[in-house]
């Protein structure tokens, strides 16, 4: 039977802790219908996991004991998403495929041609936990609010690189081989870049990368960068 994973700020260093989280006291006594002696995964969000064995369970706290060493098990990839704000399914679908992928933080931002504008932060950062665990991961990436397409520029300062995905750029192939990490990674609403957002990718000399000859949905594109990028951080 597989081991259930929750990942929260944990002391998983210690024999005996207690979990107090409501969703997830919930989801184990009456979702997963767990009891004690059984085993369970748990990260502290950093990386570290370790197996502990449920002790007893009350109605506002689980008890558990530690039965197996800490490991490291996961370190952040360091790829940013900055990604334009899309429809709810789409976004979501964004979320949930680029955490399995190795996504270390998710920037939605506004761009010129961004007809949606609806975040439910709170929503997605559980859609967020729920995938980490589910993919097997230890870390749980950030979801930050939404922000201006200028705003993302300044923060994207910080690091080594950044790639900007546009069709008439070159193939990404050839442009991240040489890059290191800390690295940004932009992608585009559905009606893709305004002109001026282009110029000023340029003028903050980003690297203009393809990702193919064909005309990719937003969320395609998402995917397909972060797999990317994320790929030669573990080669």
């Amino acid at each position: 039977m597989k081991i259930q994973r929750f990942i929260g700020d944990y002391q998983i260093e210690y024999d005996v802790l207690e979990i107090r989280d409501f969703e997830v006291i919930h989801q184990i006594k009456d979702i997963l219908r767990l009891h004690s002696s059984e085993q369970i995964m748990l990260s502290d969000g950093r990386g570290n996991e370790a197996t502990f064995e449920i002790a007893d369970m009350k109605r506002a706290a689980i008890r558990c004991h530690r039965i197996g060493e800490v490991r490291t098990i996961e370190k952040p990839s360091g790829v940013t998403l900055y990604c334009a704000l899309l429809k709810n399914e789409n976004f979501e679908w964004v979320i949930q495929k680029t955490i399995e992928l190795g996504v270390t933080c998710i920037v939605p931002i506004i761009t010129a041609r961004t007809v949606k504008l609806g975040f439910r932060g709170e929503h997605l950062a559980r859609i967020a936990r729920e995938t980490a665990e589910r993919a097997g991961r230890c870390i749980v990436p950030e979801i930050i609010e939404p922000i201006s397409f200028e705003v993302a520029l300044i923060q994207t300062q910080q690091n080594s690189a950044n790639v900007f995905c546009n069709a008439d750029g070159k193939p990404i192939a050839d442009v991240i081989a040489s890059i290191e990490m800390p690295i940004g990674v932009f992608i585009g609403p559905e009606g893709g870049w305004h002109e001026d957002e282009i110029r000023q990718a340029l003028e903050n000399k980003f690297s203009i990368v393809s990702l193919g000859h064909f005309t990719l949905r937003a969320e395609t594109a998402a995917a397909i960068a972060v797999h990317e990028l994320v790929k030669i951080n573990n080669e």
